[in-house]
C-alpha cells in the first residue's frame, strides 16, 4: 500500500474516532459535568462508566496513534519544523491519563458523601473533558500536516497491522460508547447555552 494511502487512512481514522467516539463520549462526561454543577442528580454509575470508557480509549486507541505518530516522526524526510509538536503529542498520553487521575480523585471525594466536591467534580468533568478535545484536535493536525510520505518496508507492514487493529478496536469502543449514551441520555440535561 502506497505511504500516501496509509497516512490517509490514519488521517481517516483520527477523524472518525473523533466525531464518532471521543467527542460524543466527552461531551456527556462534560453534561454530567453540568448537572452536578447545577445540583442536578446524577448516578455515580454514569460518571465511572463513562471515565472507564475514557480509559479503554486511551489505552487501546490513542496509544496506538500516539505510537504510529511517533515512528513516523523517526523518518529522514520528517520536517524539522515537526519536532516540537511531536514531543508535545508524545507527552499526551501521560497528559490525559493524569487527566483521569485528577478526575477519580474528586470523584472519589464525592463518593465520600464530602458535599463541597459535587460542584467542583462538575467543574473538574467539564474542563478535563476540554482539554481533552483540545489535545486530540492538535494531534489530528499534526497527522493533517507532518507524518512523512516515504515509510521504509517495514515501517510501513507495521502501520499497515497497526491500523488494522485499531479499526477492530474503535469498532467495538464505538458500540460500547453508543450503548452508553443511549443508557445515560436520561441524565444528560438540556445542553446549556454558551
Amino acid at each position: 500500500m502506497p505511504v500516501a494511502d496509509l497516512v490517509a487512512r490514519l488521517q481517516a481514522g483520527l477523524r472518525t474516532e473523533r466525531k464518532e467516539i471521543l467527542e460524543p463520549l466527552l461531551h456527556r462526561l462534560q453534561a454530567l459535568g453540568r448537572n452536578f454543577t447545577e445540583g442536578r442528580a446524577v448516578p455515580l454509575q454514569a460518571v465511572e462508566d463513562g471515565l472507564n470508557l475514557w480509559e479503554t480509549y486511551l489505552e487501546r486507541l490513542h496509544d496506538l496513534h500516539i505510537n504510529q505518530i511517533r515512528l513516523a516522526g523517526q523518518s529522514d524526510e520528517h520536517p524539522d519544523r515537526c519536532a516540537l509538536p511531536l514531543i508535545e503529542i508524545e507527552g499526551d498520553p501521560n497528559r490525559g491519563k493524569y487527566r483521569l487521575k485528577v478526575i477519580r480523585a474528586v470523584w472519589n471525594s464525592h463518593n465520600y458523601q464530602v458535599s463541597q466536591y459535587r460542584g467542583l467534580l462538575g467543574l473538574v468533568l467539564i474542563g478535563e473533558a476540554q482539554a481533552e478535545l483540545a489535545w486530540e484536535g492538535f494531534e489530528e493536525d499534526y497527522a493533517q500536516t507532518c507524518l512523512p510520505t516515504h515509510f521504509t518496508p517495514e515501517a510501513a507492514r507495521e502501520w499497515t497491522d497497526t491500523l488494522d487493529r485499531g479499526q477492530q478496536d474503535a469498532l467495538a469502543l464505538r458500540e460500547k460508547v453508543q450503548a452508553y449514551l443511549d443508557r445515560t441520555g436520561q441524565f444528560a440535561g438540556p445542553p446549556s447555552p454558551t
